[in-house]
């Protein structure tokens, strides 16, 4: 029984280092996907304001294309999020990712409508947290998710698919 104390420190000191290097590898293996895919990083994003009323720090773009042969934009970001409670302040990092379609696509009207409105039916069921025309023109959806390939490539298809037919 006296060695459980070191046992638990050991822990609170390891799977907080373990779980950084995990995110570390995710987020080495999401670019090394992307660029084995010969989509390039911008130096700098497309829209001025990706995300409407809110301050991301700085934002990774790629250059990519839609399964249909239609070239968009991938945006990763990360909001730093302040909550306070009766504990105090606390602090966390929410993960962002969003595909912005840029001017020359048409966009249907009512498809846009249709999101919008699932966004607000569904504002807290569903990852996808904003629908947003800024004012450089085109579209941008994001996504309140870890960066990962496979979500990525989900999300692609389907804006493939519901937006560009």
């Amino acid at each position: 029984m006296e060695s459980f104390p070191k046992y638990g420190i050991i822990f609170f000191i390891l799977a907080p280092v373990l779980l950084w290097l995990w995110r570390r590898y995710q987020a080495w293996n999401f670019h090394r996907t992307l660029t084995a895919r010969n989509w390039k990083q911008l130096p700098h994003s497309p829209v001025q304001e990706p995300w409407a009323g809110k301050n991301y720090g700085s934002i990774t773009c790629y250059q990519a294309k839609l399964h249909s042969g239609i070239t968009c934009v991938i945006l990763k970001a990360r909001h730093l999020r302040e909550t306070i409670s009766s504990y105090g302040r606390r602090y966390t990092i929410d993960p962002y990712l969003a595909i912005y379609l840029p001017p020359p696509i048409k966009l249907n009207p009512k498809v846009v409508a249709v999101y919008q409105e699932r966004l607000q039916k569904l504002r807290f069921t569903e990852t996808l947290r904003q629908v947003h025309q800024p004012t450089e023109g085109g579209l941008v959806l994001a996504w309140h998710s870890q960066p990962s390939i496979k979500f990525l490539d989900t999300r692609l298809r389907e804006v493939a698919q519901t937006f560009l037919k």
